[in-house]
């Protein structure tokens, strides 16, 4: 890695066609809260943040979307439902 980084500072171009990544399958957008979430209304937001962000990222690679998932769950580690 370091030889192709002096490579292409020397005016060398070392990226082949084959070595740009291919766009994205997926995007995933995972959070926690700091604390216990007993509202609607923050994920609400939150779920309306990160979904915003990910077509952000959709647009930017010119890509479409097939399918939306959106999962909540209470951490493994907290004690009680």
């Amino acid at each position: 890695m370091l030889e192709r980084t002096v490579r292409e500072l020397q005016g060398m171009p070392c990226v082949q066609l084959e070595d740009v990544p291919a766009p994205k399958k997926e995007i995933a957008y995972t959070r926690s809260f700091g604390r216990p979430v007993t509202h609607l209304e923050p994920q609400i937001e939150a779920v309306s943040e990160f979904a915003s962000r990910a077509a952000e990222k959709l647009r930017k690679q010119s890509s479409v979307v097939g399918q939306v998932l959106v999962f909540v769950h209470t951490s493994p580690f907290r004690p009680g439902p």
